[in-house]
């Protein structure tokens, strides 16, 4: 299993990269040698800096190189859908395999507008935070006694406490759905894309 992972992201880094480097090409302009090492060197953590004090705020230097890869993206992939349908699978295919595996690249992808479809129960998850949040108020309005203040803070300890924890629990039962989901996505588009043909 390890090496079939090994080969879906070598071929969907493989797909990307030679997109880009196409789609720059056809812009006229096309890649020079920074920007193909960054494109094969992808940093694995944000450049951003966070500063404490924002009276003085220090000037980030915009990265161009970056900049102009994430559009290269995104041309690329606007293209391919407007000229060859056929190569949204290989997209699809290469996005799942990228956010499996959290490459660096599928965040280059984000960056410029290419991004995975939210899944449904995204926002499944958002009501169910919601609704449980009126319940734990409800719960705090009913059985806390006004009378006795550290009966008060007793239940509303106990009531964020569970609210916290299964809220918890819920994040990373979802999290391993979406990994279940991403799986079962690589292994349908696997079947179909042409993806592994047009490595080299």
């Amino acid at each position: 299993m390890p090496q079939l992972i090994n080969a879906d992201l070598d071929a969907a880094l493989a797909f990307v990269k030679r997109r880009i480097e196409e789609q720059g090409h056809r812009s006229g302009n096309p890649l020079d040698d920074e920007e193909r090492l960054l494109l094969n060197n992808l940093p694995t953590t944000s450049p951003i800096i966070h500063y404490p004090d924002p009276e003085f705020p220090v000037p980030i230097p915009r990265d161009f190189a970056f900049e102009k890869l994430c559009k290269l993206a995104n041309a690329a992939y606007a293209c391919d859908l407007q000229v060859n349908r056929e190569t949204e699978v290989d997209w699809k295919f290469a996005i799942a395999v990228l956010k499996l595996e959290k490459h660096p690249m599928y965040w280059l992808l984000g960056w410029g507008g290419i991004v995975a479809k939210r899944p449904w129960w995204d926002r499944l998850l958002l009501w169910v935070a919601g609704v449980m949040f009126v319940i734990c108020l409800l719960g705090l309005i009913f059985f806390a006694d006004t009378r006795e203040p550290s009966s008060t803070v007793r239940v509303s300890a106990a009531v964020i406490t569970c609210y916290v924890a299964v809220l918890t629990v819920l994040y990373f039962a979802f999290r391993r759905f979406e990994d279940w989901q991403l799986r079962s996505d690589v292994e349908k588009y696997r079947k179909t894309t042409g993806i592994y043909l047009s490595r080299g």
